[in-house]
C-alpha cells in the first residue's frame, strides 16, 4: 500500500508551491517526491481544505534547517527560503523571507543602519509597511554614481518610506582617489553623517564574496586590489570591509578609497540581519557566523545546508 503523505507534508508542498511560486519539479527536490506525487499531493491538500484561497496552518517547510541553525550559532531569528531554478527568483524568493523577520527586528527607536546590497533590496521591496516614524534609517556608506535600487542611500530611502522613518544619507560618493576620501571624511556634513551611521543599533545588510558575481562592492575592482585582498586571505565583505575566515579585517588599497564605515564599526552594531543568496557565499557567511556577527538571518535552503555541512565549532567574539 503506498503511504500518502500526513497533513503536515501536505501543507510543506502547498506553502512551497503556492507562496513561494515553486514549480513541480522544485517542489518534488525540495521533499524528494516525483513530479507524480507532487501533483496528487497538492490536489489531496486541496481535497482536505488545506488549501483554498489561503493555506490554513502555514508551516516554515524548511524549519529544520532554521532551526538547526538558530541553535548552532545562537541566532535571535532564522528564515530560509526555497533555492530555484533561477538565480532571481532565488534571490526573490529570500527576499520575501526576509520581509517576514522585518517587524520583529526593527526596534521602535534609535539609529538603523543600511548596507548597498541586492538581496535587501530584493527584501525592502516585499515589505509590508510597518509603522516606525521614531527610526533613522541611515545609510552605511556613500553612494555609488550610478542610480540602482541597492545602493545604500536608494534603500535608507525605500526603507524609511515603508516604515514611516526619516532616511539620513552620507552626501558623497561610496568611491574616490584617497586624498578625495580623506578630504571628503574632514567635512563636517559627511563626518556627522557616518558618526550617526556608526552610532546605530542595528544592521541590514547583505555579504559580499571573492568570487565572481559574488557582490556589489566587487563589481569593477581593479585587478590588482582583488589580488591584494586573496593574498590576505579575504573570504568576503560586510558593507564593502573585506575580512578573512576569523572576520578579521583584510587590508587593501581600496581601504583609503572607500566612504563607508570602517571595519571596527561595522563589527561593533550589536543587532545585524543579514539577507543573503547561494551557496557560493558560504565561506563569507560562515566565518561571520563563528564570529557572532549574524543574528537575524535569511537565506536559501542550499545556502542553508553548505553551511550545516561545515564545522559547527564558533569562536567566541572578542
Amino acid at each position: 500500500m503506498i503511504a500518502v503523505p500526513d497533513e503536515r507534508e501536505l501543507t510543506k508542498a502547498a506553502v512551497l508551491y503556492y507562496q513561494h511560486d515553486m514549480t513541480h519539479a522544485e517542489v518534488g527536490r525540495a521533499l524528494g517526491w516525483s513530479r507524480i506525487k507532487v501533483t496528487r499531493n497538492l490536489q489531496r491538500a486541496r481535497a482536505l481544505g488545506l488549501v483554498e484561497f489561503v493555506i490554513h496552518d502555514p508551516v516554515a517547510p524548511f524549519e529544520h534547517l532554521e532551526q538547526s541553525l538558530i541553535e548552532r550559532y545562537q541566532l535571535d531569528a532564522c528564515r530560509v527560503a526555497p533555492t530555484l531554478d533561477d538565480q532571481d527568483r532565488t534571490l526573490a524568493a529570500v527576499g520575501r523571507a526576509g520581509a517576514e523577520l522585518m517587524e520583529d527586528f526593527l526596534p521602535y527607536h534609535g539609529v538603523v543602519a543600511v548596507g548597498m546590497s541586492r538581496a535587501v533590496s530584493a527584501m525592502v521591496a516585499r515589505l509590508d509597511q510597518i509603522s516606525r516614524p521614531e527610526l533613522i534609517i541611515s545609510a552605511a556608506s556613500g553612494s555609488v554614481a550610478r542610480t540602482n535600487s541597492y545602493t545604500a542611500s536608494a534603500l535608507a530611502i525605500d526603507l524609511s518610506r515603508r516604515l514611516g522613518a526619516t532616511a539620513h544619507n552620507i552626501p558623497a560618493p561610496l568611491h574616490s582617489d584617497p586624498a578625495n576620501v580623506a578630504a571628503l571624511r574632514r567635512e563636517p556634513a559627511i563626518a556627522s553623517a557616518l558618526g550617526i551611521a556608526a552610532s546605530a543599533g542595528h544592521l541590514v545588510v547583505g555579504v559580499g564574496s571573492m568570487h565572481p558575481g559574488g557582490g556589489t562592492a566587487l563589481d569593477g575592482m581593479p585587478t590588482r586590489i582583488r589580488e591584494q585582498l586573496i593574498a590576505g586571505g579575504a573570504v568576503g565583505d560586510l558593507v564593502s570591509r573585506y575580512y578573512d575566515e576569523d572576520a578579521t579585517a583584510v587590508a587593501s588599497d581600496l581601504d583609503t578609497q572607500l566612504l563607508v564605515l570602517e571595519h571596527d564599526e561595522v563589527s561593533a552594531i550589536p543587532k545585524k540581519f543579514v539577507v543573503v543568496a547561494g551557496r557560493g557565499k558560504a565561506r563569507a557567511v560562515f566565518a561571520l557566523l563563528r564570529a557572532g556577527q549574524i543574528t537575524t538571518l535569511a537565506l536559501d535552503a542550499d545556502l542553508a545546508r553548505s553551511l550545516l555541512s561545515l564545522s559547527p565549532k564558533v569562536r567566541n567574539p572578542e
